[in-house]
């Protein structure tokens, strides 16, 4: 059976002879009979259908369908805001893949920056369609201005005190190479979540990231993310990975840097379409499925496990059916749920928009290719991020391939009923 669309909304696919319904919308799914199939495919077209098939099926079966949101979409528009606050554009280590290393002028964010950037905050606390904020500073390197993070974060939560149920989250994308003593202290106090960047070990980190004067940082961020574990603070690591990457490999050399939080992200560059070509693609599925495989045994044998956030939010979507991560999947919110705030308080839609020459990819954003509306994965991606489409020059997202093989590999281990499995890896 290829993928059907029942409506514009609904869809039907099957896959190993079961055959999957899905809510494109809201991308909740369900597993259903041949009975449900042709009968949502007898009615599906007609607006009062709700009535029809509650005098075909039980009980039982029509409020599954009902909770799945397959009658009328569902209210679960998306509560949660992204702010992401480049506080500058300088930084102290020169990384080869870093977008920022061609600007000449080098500044920091100020006051009245910081202002701008606290009401743009206060707007959306005061928004009682948002209920989850959360702020992401970024860089440059941000710890070169913890003081103006800091002071954001202080009049950010006398705010919150008056609107004691909004949630706020704070994180710092970080190279790891600057925390002290009074940095620690006020990271517990706020309980910021850090991500530091780190591509593996001493060998793998050197290549690409050195500080500007080209000494190694490995040691200095090695010694930081000791730091971190010690005094119990969140984290992850986020690894810049190219076509040449061995998974696995990456996995044990965090294993021994007693790393557990990794998050692997592919560079984005103008050889894009060359270094993720199909056969790049291919040799990369398998490096990862034995990863992922490797790691599923390695989990539930060990209390400590190691969690890939790649893995983490597709299962979440495919066991819990809850849409965790803004962008994936789902409609691009670029400017309606994510702003990108940078250091001289210019405002683009998203972080990614700073990859392209202007800010306008609307003839794209959610235009999908018949490539896409026809695969059966695209509850899944949603045809993924259509700035790095554009910027790839690609209709379809340009490692398509690649996160297919996932899809797939996840798919059946649901049908087969391998939860403890799936489980495992969040």
């Amino acid at each position: 059976m290829k993928k059907e669309y029942l409506d514009k909304d609904i869809t039907v696919f099957q896959f190993l002879k079961k055959i999957f319904l899905i809510n494109e919308v809201d991308k909740k799914w369900l597993i259903i009979s041949d009975k449900i199939y042709f009968l949502l495919k007898k009615y599906a077209k007609d607006k009062f259908y709700e009535k029809e098939l509650i005098n075909k099926i039980n009980q039982e079966e029509f409020e599954i369908l009902k909770n799945k949101g397959f009658f009328y979409r569902l209210n679960v528009e998306n509560s949660k805001f992204l702010f992401i606050v480049h506080c500058t554009n300088d930084c102290n280590m020169e990384c080869e893949y870093c977008y920022i290393k061609k600007e000449k002028e080098r500044t920091g964010i100020d006051r009245k920056v910081s202002l701008k950037i606290i009401k743009l905050v206060e707007e959306k606390i005061r928004d009682k369609r948002i209920n989850e904020i959360t702020i992401n500073f970024h860089g440059g390197e941000p710890m070169l201005f913890f003081s103006k993070i800091l002071f954001i974060i202080k009049e950010v939560e006398k705010l919150k005190k008056n609107n004691e149920n909004k949630k706020i989250f704070y994180r710092i994308q970080t190279n790891g190479t600057i925390l002290n003593e009074k940095i620690i202290e006020k990271i517990k106090e706020y309980n910021i979540y850090m991500s530091v960047s780190l591509d593996g070990n001493k060998i793998d980190n050197d290549k690409k990231r050195k500080f500007i004067n080209r000494t190694s940082a490995f040691s200095v961020i090695k010694k930081n993310i000791s730091k971190l574990k010690k005094n119990k603070i969140n984290f992850q690591i986020i690894a810049t990975i190219d076509e040449n990457v061995n998974f696995l490999e990456k996995i044990n050399i965090f294993k021994k840097l007693r790393i557990n939080n990794i998050k692997f992200s592919f560079l984005n560059d103008e050889r894009m379409k060359i270094r993720y070509s199909l056969i790049n693609q291919k040799k990369m599925l398998r490096s990862f499925l034995e990863m992922m495989e490797w790691l599923i045994e390695y989990n539930l044998k060990n209390k400590n496990k190691i969690k890939i956030l790649n893995i983490e939010e597709i299962i979440r979507l495919l066991l819990f059916q809850k849409k965790e991560f803004l962008c994936i999947p789902g409609e691009c919110k670029a400017g309606e749920k994510i702003l990108s705030i940078s250091h001289n308080g210019e405002i683009k839609k998203c972080d990614n928009y700073y990859i392209l020459k202007n800010n306008n990819i609307e003839d794209i954003k959610n235009v999908l290719p018949l490539k896409c509306k026809k695969c059966i994965f695209l509850f899944l991606c949603n045809g993924g991020c259509p700035v790095e489409r554009k910027f790839s020059g690609s209709k379809e997202d340009i490692m398509c391939y690649f996160k297919k093989g996932i899809y797939k590999h996840l798919l059946l281990k649901l049908i087969k009923e391998k939860y403890k499995e799936l489980i495992s890896l969040i």
